[in-house]
């Protein structure tokens, strides 16, 4: 991610004073080896949330972003090591998920709704996860804006 953040800097020109705009974003990444069902994974401002024997936890990310302006372009991320159960599960999403406004009281949908999505859905086919998020999400709106991009990674480990 360290090295991601330079290229974003660099490609984005953000060390150009002139410049109006302050572009960047948010990223994890894991590494999974499949057969020892060990997970490395570093987190710019986003978490990584697993579900493993009907239990969820989820691992912080850096505070640090990717790109910015204000992002250390020297910051070392933080490799998180671990291991799962077979039959486990893994997701990342952006924060276009979390940070969409809707439902009755016009709130985030924010970090415990999508965990108990994932509760609620996690041992069913990532396939038919997928689908059953989009309409959560798209009912969960109800009308509002989709203010971000949003994108939902899971992983059956």
């Amino acid at each position: 991610l360290g090295c991601m953040n330079v290229l974003v800097r660099n490609t984005l020109r953000m060390r150009d004073e002139g410049r109006l705009f302050d572009d960047g974003l948010d990223m994890g990444v894991c590494l999974v080896n499949r057969k020892t069902r060990k997970v490395i994974f570093a987190g710019a401002r986003i978490p990584v949330f697993i579900l493993s024997n009907h239990e969820l936890t989820w691992i912080k990310g850096d505070t640090e972003s990717l790109g910015y302006k204000s992002s250390n372009p020297n910051h070392v991320f933080r490799n998180n090591h671990f291991d799962v159960p077979e039959s486990s599960s893994l997701y990342l999403s952006t924060d276009g998920l979390i940070e969409q406004i809707g439902g009755d009281k016009r709130l985030p949908f924010g970090r415990a709704g999508f965990s108990r999505f994932i509760r609620d859905n996690g041992a069913r086919p990532m396939i038919e996860q997928r689908d059953r998020l989009l309409d959560v999400f798209v009912h969960y709106r109800s009308g509002e804006d989709q203010r971000d991009d949003v994108t939902v990674l899971g992983v059956r480990v």
